[in-house]
């Protein structure tokens, strides 16, 4: 019990010299009102699109669809967190690839409400028909680029994903175009939360 009162007192100490300290010659003088202060925020609804294939011309097939589902989310943002949510959407030094890829760093500039970002990776493979006669398949290297443009501001976004898969070495095998794969995510506010 001794041993409670010896703290409590240099507590009591401090408290009233802090006080004294603000309360003598030293007065305490508000500029501005609190509510100027308050960090505004905002409902937002972002949509991510259904993934679109384009020119699956790598595996032999050529054709154009859709995968995925379209996806809606809901969810109260801050007004000064609208780049860093932007950042994060891009996905700054991360990628989609398989782990057998290496990736170089994500490059992402982002400047007066444009954000674009480039990553390359390299490792993956696919298997190709070398030769039309007799139908002989060989794997071949391939090589995956993301390229990303979008725009934003304080009520809307729209950011624009292109991932093309290419092969490193032609070989002979100029016919072949890449294969793309394009989705998009948009977002708005809606309101204030």
């Amino acid at each position: 019990m001794v041993r409670r009162r010896l703290l409590a007192i240099p507590v009591i100490v401090m408290a009233a010299v802090f006080v004294s300290a603000a309360s003598e010659d030293d007065p305490i003088v508000v500029e501005r009102s609190r509510e100027t202060n308050v960090v505004s925020a905002g409902e937002w609804e972002v949509q991510i699109s259904r993934s679109y294939r384009f020119g699956k011309s790598l595996d032999g097939k050529n054709d154009a669809r859709a995968l995925g589902k379209e996806r809606t989310f809901n969810f109260c943002l801050r007004d000064t967190q609208i780049e860093l949510f932007v950042r994060q959407l891009v996905g700054e030094g991360q990628s989609d690839a398989a782990s057998s890829t290496t990736c170089r760093p994500m490059h992402m500039k982002i400047e007066n409400g444009h954000v674009h970002a480039s990553q390359v990776c390299n490792g993956g493979s696919v298997s190709v028909v070398a030769d039309e006669e007799t139908k002989r398949t060989s794997t071949q290297p391939t090589k995956l680029s993301l390229n990303v443009d979008g725009s934003f501001d304080s009520a809307s976004l729209k950011i624009d994903f292109e991932s093309r898969r290419e092969l490193l070495t032609r070989d002979g095998l100029d016919a072949l175009r890449p294969d793309l794969m394009r989705w998009s995510i948009v977002g708005r506010k809606m309101g204030a939360c």
